[in-house]
C-alpha cells in the first residue's frame, strides 16, 4: 500500500494518506451480479460496504471503457440520500473496484419476484423515493437512462436508492446516438434513436409502477425489436374495468401519464414538480420523506435479501473469442493506460483536495504487476527518437516484440578498429543489466544472419541485417566483435607483407 503526504491549501497542515487497495477490505460474500462482474459484501473495521468488482477483460470485450470511467466521474460529483454513493474507487491489473454504500434490503427485482405484487400505499412510497432520487440527478443535468427494479435498492429501514450509473449521461441536446438501456424499461424515443431528455427516466418509473400493480410489465418480448414493435403498435392504458381491487383510479392515471409514448405528453417532461403535484400525491409529506422521518410501509427482512442462484451463476460468453482477445490486449501497457486515473477517495473532499491533481501517482502504485520483471536498459547516445525508445520499451517490458530487420544507425566506418567499437556500442544499449538465463540464450550462426558482407577495401562491416524474431543481443555483440577482430588481423597481415616488399 502506497503512502503520500501533501500540505493543505487552507491551513498549510501536512496531511498523510494511504492509497486504497483491495487488501484493506475483508471479503465476505457475493450479494449481486452485473454485466462486468460481481458485487461483494465487504468490511473495513466496523463499517460494511458493497464492493463492485468489474473485470477489465469483460469491459474491453464489451467495448465499455468509457462507460465505467463515466460512472466513476459522475459518482465523484454526486452525493445524496436517495442514490447509492461512492466511497472509494481503485484498480489493479485485472479489475476495477467501486466501494459504495452497503444496503442490506436487496433490490426491488428480488422483492417483486418474491411478493409478486404490492399494495397501493407501498407502491406510492416506492415511487416517491425514486422521484426524489431522479430529482436530484436531473437538477445536476444527469439522465440515468437505466431505471429498473434491479437498480433500485432497499436499505434496512425500507427506503429506496438509485444505483448503477454506468450508462448515465450528462444531458446533451444531441444525444440520439446514445441508445443504451434495458428493453422493457426503455423509452420509445431512445429505442427509435431520437434525441431524449429527463422524460425517459419517468417512462421507466411508469413501467415500475405498472409492474407493482399487475405483477408484469406493460410491454413484453424476448428482444428489443419485439418490445419496440409492441410500443409502436399500441399505446398502453389502464382502463377503469382493469383496475385491481384495492387500487384507486388516481394511481392508474399516474401510471398511464408516465407511459405516454410521446415525450411531450408524458408526465415529468417539464420536471419533477409536475410529477409531485399529480393528484395521486395530494397531501403527501414530501419534506418528512426527504428527511427520512416516515415509517416505510414495506421493510425488508433482516436476513440477506438476494438470490443465491443469480449471484453464483457464471457468464455464457466466458470462452468466447472476444473474451480471449480482450485477455491478450490486457497484457499491454497501452491498454492498461486506458484506465489511468481510475481512483477516488471520499475522505479527501473534507480537505478540499482534488485527488487526481494532488495524487496522480496513485493508480500506478496500486497496480500489481504480474508480467515479466522490467529490465533497465543502458542509454544509447546514437538513437534518441521517440519511435526507437518506444520499441526499446516494448522489448524491455516483454509485452511486445519487434522484428529487428532494420539497419542500425551506427554503421561501421572504414577503419576496422573504429567499426568494431562503433558496432559494439550500437548493441551495448540492448544489453540488460540483469543476466538472462543461459538456457534462453541462443548462439548466433550463419543460419540466423540474413545478410553479411565485408567491405573489400576496409575490411569492416559494410551491411548487416539482424535475424528475424526473438534473439539475445549479448551474443550478437560478442560475435560481431569476433568478426571485426578477424578482419583487423587479416588487414594488419596484408599491411605487414606490403611494407616488407
Amino acid at each position: 500500500m502506497g503512502n503520500c503526504s501533501f500540505k493543505s491549501e487552507r491551513d498549510g497542515d501536512e496531511v498523510s494518506c494511504k492509497v486504497v487497495t483491495k487488501n484493506q477490505f475483508m471479503m465476505m460474500y457475493v450479494i449481486g451480479k452485473g454485466g462486468f462482474g460481481r458485487v461483494w459484501r465487504v468490511q473495513e473495521g466496523d463499517i460494511q460496504y458493497a464492493m463492485k468488482e468489474m473485470s477489465k477483460q469483460r469491459i474491453l470485450a464489451k467495448k465499455s471503457v468509457n462507460s465505467v470511467l463515466n460512472e466513476r466521474n459522475l459518482l465523484s460529483k454526486l452525493h445524496n440520500d436517495y442514490i447509492v454513493n461512492m466511497k472509494y474507487a481503485f484498480q489493479d491489473r485485472h479489475n476495477l473496484y467501486l466501494i459504495m454504500d452497503y444496503l442490506g434490503g436487496g433490490d426491488l427485482r428480488y422483492h417483486i419476484c418474491k411478493h409478486r405484487r404490492f399494495t397501493e400505499l407501498q407502491t406510492k412510497f416506492f415511487a416517491a423515493n425514486i422521484i426524489l432520487g431522479l430529482e436530484y440527478c436531473h437538477k445536476n443535468s444527469i439522465i440515468h437512462r437505466d431505471i429498473k427494479p434491479e437498480n433500485i435498492v432497499f436499505d434496512n429501514d425500507g427506503y429506496l436508492r438509485i444505483t448503477d450509473f454506468g450508462i448515465a449521461r450528462i444531458w446533451n441536446p444531441e444525444n440520439k446516438k446514445d441508445t443504451s438501456g434495458t428493453p422493457g424499461y426503455m423509452a420509445p424515443e431512445v429505442m427509435c434513436r431520437q434525441n431524449h431528455g429527463v422524460a425517459v427516466d419517468y417512462f421507466a418509473l411508469g413501467v415500475i409502477v405498472f409492474e407493482c400493480i399487475f405483477g408484469f410489465r406493460p410491454y413484453r418480448g424476448k428482444s428489443r425489436k419485439e418490445i419496440r414493435d409492441q410500443i409502436l403498435a399500441k399505446q398502453i392504458k389502464i382502463r377503469a374495468h382493469d383496475i385491481p381491487e384495492g387500487w384507486s383510479s388516481e394511481a392508474c392515471d399516474f401510471a398511464n401519464k408516465l407511459l405516454q409514448r410521446k415525450p411531450g405528453s408524458r408526465l415529468g417532461y417539464n420536471g419533477p414538480s409536475e410529477v409531485k403535484s399529480h393528484p395521486w400525491f395530494d397531501g403527501f409529506p414530501w419534506e418528512e420523506l426527504e428527511k427520512k422521518q416516515l415509517i416505510a410501509p414495506f421493510i425488508p427482512d433482516s436476513t440477506d435479501n438476494f438470490d443465491v442462484k443469480v449471484t453464483n451463476d457464471g457468464w455464457k460468453d466466458e470462452d468466447s473469442d472476444k473474451m480471449k482477445e480482450a485477455n491478450i490486449l490486457l497484457r499491454r501497457e497501452t491498454v492498461q493506460d486506458l484506465f489511468k486515473g481510475y481512483y477516488y477517495d471520499q475522505s479527501f473532499e473534507s480537505f478540499g483536495y482534488n485527488i487526481e491533481e494532488k495524487y496522480k501517482t496513485a493508480p500506478r502504485i496500486i497496480q500489481q504487476r504480474r508480467g515479466p520483471p522490467s529490465r533497465t536498459m543502458r542509454p544509447s547516445p546514437s538513437r534518441n527518437s521517440d519511435s526507437h525508445m518506444d520499441r526499446d520499451n516494448r522489448i524491455n517490458s516483454g509485452l511486445g516484440r519487434t522484428r529487428s530487420n532494420a539497419q542500425p544507425n551506427n554503421i561501421a566506418s572504414a577503419s576496422t578498429e573504429e567499426g568494431k567499437n562503433n558496432i559494439s556500442a550500437t548493441f551495448q544499449r540492448y544489453k540488460p543489466i540483469s543476466r538472462p538465463d543461459s538456457a534462453m540464450m541462443g548462439r548466433i550462426n550463419s543460419k540466423n544472419i540474413t545478410k553479411y558482407q565485408t567491405r573489400a577495401s576496409g575490411g569492416g562491416i559494410a551491411k548487416m541485417s539482424l535475424p528475424k524474431g526473438p534473439f539475445h543481443f549479448r551474443n550478437e555483440s560478442k560475435k560481431i566483435s569476433q568478426i571485426c577482430s578477424r578482419s583487423s588481423t587479416r588487414r594488419s597481415t596484408k599491411t605487414g607483407s606490403s611494407s616488407q616488399q
